[in-house]
């Protein structure tokens, strides 16, 4: 499937740090091509996938002070 990336939503892709790697990278770009129905993907659908993603990681690890109380023990 093609698709088509505004300058500034390719620039916060490759400035991005990419914890989970190639495979964080590949899941957010599937999401940004389901959600945009064939127009160009822009920064703002990348930044809201990008704080979905990070807000559901928090939600399965907890907060950062969850964390570190798990790693405690």
């Amino acid at each position: 499937m093609k698709f088509e990336l505004e300058g500034d939503a390719l620039w916060l892709l490759k400035t991005f740090s990419w914890p989970g790697n190639v495979r964080q990278l590949r899941n957010v770009i599937e999401c940004l091509i389901i959600r945009s129905g064939g127009q160009a993907i822009n920064a703002i659908q990348v930044q809201q996938v990008l704080r979905e993603q990070n807000e559901q990681g928090l939600n399965d690890q907890g907060s950062p002070a969850q964390q570190a109380l798990k790693a405690e023990e």
